[in-house]
């Protein structure tokens, strides 16, 4: 019985080792992102920055924001910066906010409010991306935790 107990220990211990060594090495960071808590204690928007930031209970999602047109919005958005205003090379209105989060992980981009114009989604965009994730419908907050790593 201690021959078995001995090989056991001898395989079993190397093995969680190991583990801690890859996890600790990496210097990761492992979270729960729950979409369904609602009621943050601290909501912050810096509209000029296009930045946002919500509190929760498990951490701070932190974010940036985004205005763009009609036909910008139907293509891949993997390459859109922060901070677009105005019109695009179309000379068409950036009416549509878009948001996405960089901190616990970085998210692709969601919609988040339409505009009647482009000083007007520049004026508040980065304050309904904050708004939109700390809403009880979560829509927005689900959209974000869905597309990290995509």
């Amino acid at each position: 019985m201690k021959k078995y107990i001995i090989a056991v220990l001898i395989l079993f211990i190397p093995c969680v080792t190991y583990a801690l060594t890859m996890c600790a090495r990496d210097n990761s960071l492992v979270i729960s992102l729950d979409s369904g808590v609602v009621g943050a204690n601290k909501i912050v928007a810096n509209n000029p920055e296009y930045l946002w930031s919500v509190g929760f209970s498990y951490g701070t999602l932190v974010g940036e924001a985004t205005c763009l047109s009609g036909n910008e919005a139907e293509r891949d958005l993997k390459d859109i910066p922060k901070g677009l205003h105005g019109k695009d090379n179309t000379s068409t209105d950036r009416l549509y906010c878009y948001c996405r989060m960089t901190h616990p992980a970085l998210s692709g981009w969601g919609w988040s409010n339409s505009f009647v114009s482009s000083q007007d989604c520049m004026n508040n965009c980065a304050a309904y991306c904050a708004r939109n994730v700390n809403a009880g419908a979560t829509y927005l907050r689900k959209a974000l935790f869905n597309s990290i790593g995509r």
